[in-house]
């Protein structure tokens, strides 16, 4: 249809369908009503974001299509378009503007869908809607549980609910802000409290998040913002925000329930797991494990803009990390295989600062900010390369500030550039072991573990914190 395609239907044999963005170098448009009605050897539909009309009927009467995935750029699904499926998973997008008559009708997502569309409709995606009654703490915050009070908890969810009404107001970034963020197989503590007891307390992802799921964030592609329910029964007790790293999957899991009545409150500490999927080998080529440093940074300078922590224990903090950082990143890079010359120059640097006749702020700085960079650098597996074997700056440097020669450097400190048997070789046999060094398998899952291990140490070092402010 001149300069738009349209898809009319596909075999009756199909199971997977992913409907093409172009045909013939023409971008697929629309999906035509009645194109793929009663198709029920069908169970699975990708649908691209050049799409922009879902037909009327397009998908009816398909018993057994289970997974559908709408991607971002959809804008309309028409009336009836998939009455009568077997949907176990639906994501949606943004772009979505219109959603006709009945379109999900006799599947379990419609009111999914209803719901999704009346949030959007009102521009509040990201509100907190906590209703104030809960937020989630450290879950060291369980050893001093008599001290959490129903105004701590208010505070707190005031203070998260002011940040989100501050984007809405200004149109701003949601990536500075300073909520609860969960790694893989985190435990953390929801505390609530209420004016009577529950039963059968649940915790869960909300509808509304859900189409967030395995899509990047338009705002934010490093992180996902997603809601959490605290129910009883079919009953809706409070919703949380949190920060997620890119995920395809999300489960909560209810270890405990501590429950305190005092001060006419019925106050609830749920002590619950959080288990992500799609992090390790499917991200290795990701940066956002390492972009949890500058999310730290903007973390606690939040907090320090609202008088939560003085500057003070800002510095302190952020020694801390940094501390932790540098160490962990030294560590790691000692562990690399295959790539003699980058641990001849750890070694060099863990000589030199300890040394008091060379350890100045100068080299100090200057090692400092090399790691930062490799740090910065470390997203990519394939940026190992480099960072690995373009060292001659890092020697250079070392040199000209000690005055000291190569030779004498390695006399002093009893260091030498060796290969995988130890023997002694040359800076220029070091490089050659470049041609193999990208290939090594046990350095690609040195990489994803280092990924994983600052994920969880740094984790640890925000909870830490956060129960020494909660504890003034």
């Amino acid at each position: 249809r001149g300069n738009m395609a349209v898809v009319t239907g596909c075999s009756k044999d199909e199971k997977m369908l992913l409907i093409p963005t172009t045909v013939e170098d023409v971008p697929v448009s629309k999906i035509e009503p009645n194109s793929f009605i009663e198709m029920n050897n069908l169970k699975k539909v990708i649908i691209p974001g050049t799409v922009k009309v879902i037909g009327a009927y397009a998908f009816a009467g398909c018993k057994n299509l289970e997974e559908v995935v709408i991607q971002e750029g959809v804008e309309v699904i028409e009336n009836w378009a998939f009455i009568s499926t077997g949907i176990k998973k639906l994501l949606i997008p943004n772009s979505l503007r219109t959603v006709g008559e009945n379109a999900f009708l006799g599947n379990e997502y419609k009111e999914f869908v209803n719901e999704f569309m009346e949030i959007k409709s009102t521009h509040k995606q990201h509100k907190s809607h906590t209703n104030n009654k809960s937020c989630i703490l450290p879950l060291s915050m369980l050893e001093m549980k008599d001290s959490i009070t129903a105004e701590m908890i208010t505070g707190y969810s005031k203070y998260i609910d002011d940040q989100f009404d501050n984007i809405e107001a200004t149109n701003d970034s949601l990536v500075n802000l300073d909520i609860p963020f969960l790694f893989d197989g985190e435990e953390f503590l929801i505390a609530m409290h209420l004016r009577k007891s529950v039963e059968n307390i649940k915790v869960e992802l909300s509808n509304e998040s859900r189409m967030n799921i395995g899509i990047y964030s338009e705002h934010d592609p490093e992180y996902l913002i997603i809601k959490i329910n605290v129910s009883s029964g079919e009953q809706i007790l409070s919703t949380l925000s949190v920060k997620v790293p890119y995920l395809e999957a999300i489960e909560f899991s209810v270890i405990d329930i501590v429950k305190i009545e005092k001060n006419g409150y019925v106050y609830y500490l749920i002590h619950t797991k959080a288990n992500l999927s799609c992090f390790g080998n499917g991200n290795f080529d990701r940066a956002f494990a390492l972009n949890q440093y500058d999310e730290v940074i903007a973390r606690y300078q939040v907090q320090l803009q609202n008088n939560v922590i003085d500057q003070e224990k800002f510095d302190y903090i952020m020694e801390q990390f940094n501390n932790k950082m540098y160490s962990t990143l030294m560590g790691f890079l000692a562990q690399v295989d295959g790539a003699p010359l980058m641990t001849y120059v750890v070694d060099v640097y863990r000589q030199v600062l300890s040394d008091e006749e060379y350890a100045t702020d100068e080299i100090n700085e200057y090692v400092n900010n090399k790691l930062f960079d490799y740090y910065k650098e470390l997203g990519s597996y394939k940026s190992f390369e480099k960072i690995c074997f373009d060292l001659d700056e890092s020697i250079n440097f070392i040199q000209q500030t000690t005055g000291l020669t190569l030779d004498q450097i390695n006399e002093r400190y009893s260091t030498a550039i060796l290969d995988a048997e130890g023997n002694v070789i040359t800076i220029e046999e070091a490089n050659q072991y470049k041609e193999s060094f990208i290939d090594l398998d046990t350095n690609y899952k040195l990489h994803g573990d280092f990924l994983i291990y600052i994920y969880k140490e740094i984790q640890k070092m925000i909870n830490e914190f956060n129960t020494i402010s909660y504890n003034e």
